[in-house]
């Protein structure tokens, strides 16, 4: 616990000084495109995974849908993939919450802001990155969304803060991002969004 105070005291004198925690920031990189991320490499082993996707295992339903919506294995059917995202998604399979907002986001047939907004957040507060970045990005464009950027600073510094943990490569181009973001806020929502941040350390140190 004393161990945890002090980084939290070290990052809010960071944050009072208008700096970020340099240990926080690696080198930086290009970030995919979140949606590319969880594509498959290759053919996935289709009737493995219907098989146990008919049983109810949630990585499964996940893994049938990404077969149909990329055509690996079987024909493409966006119906069907929508289908078994549903199905995952009920399990609460986080990957799955994320590709279904971006199949209501993306998907000429099936366009939904408001679902896709709905689990952008879900996924996102289950701390999964690309939903997190995600989320930001419609922040700051005001798409699907009313523009705010304190929320979208919010949205990328917990992008940044979970992906220390799992995609250290994420964390450097999360950072420009954030500082492209600052030289668009006006003082105002700058203090805001440190109050933000600020209220977010001391929940996760507890």
């Amino acid at each position: 616990m004393r161990q945890s105070g002090i980084i939290l005291l070290g990052l809010c004198l960071s944050f009072a000084a208008g700096a970020e925690a340099e240990w926080l920031v690696p080198q930086p990189v290009t970030l995919k495109n979140p949606a590319a991320m969880n594509m498959p490499q290759q053919d996935c082993d289709f009737k493995h995974h219907l098989t146990l996707a008919r049983q109810g295992n949630a990585e499964n339903q996940y893994q049938v849908a990404l077969c149909y919506y990329y055509g690996l294995g079987v024909d493409t059917n966006p119906e069907k993939a929508l289908y078994w995202l549903k199905q995952a998604v009920s399990q609460k399979h986080t990957k799955a919450m994320y590709q279904l907002a971006e199949f209501h986001n993306r998907h000429d047939k099936f366009n939904d802001s408001a679902m896709a907004i709905k689990w952008y957040r879900q996924a996102a507060a289950a701390d999964y990155v690309p939903a997190q970045l995600r989320l930001a990005e419609m922040y700051v464009d005001g798409r699907g969304v009313s523009q705010d950027y304190v929320e979208a600073y919010k949205w990328f510094y917990l992008a940044g803060m979970f992906g220390a943990n799992g995609e250290p490569q994420l964390r450097g181009n999360v950072r420009r991002q954030r500082q492209m973001l600052t030289q668009k806020m006006n003082p105002q929502q700058i203090t805001q969004a440190r109050e933000v941040i600020s209220d977010l350390l001391q929940e996760t140190s507890k």
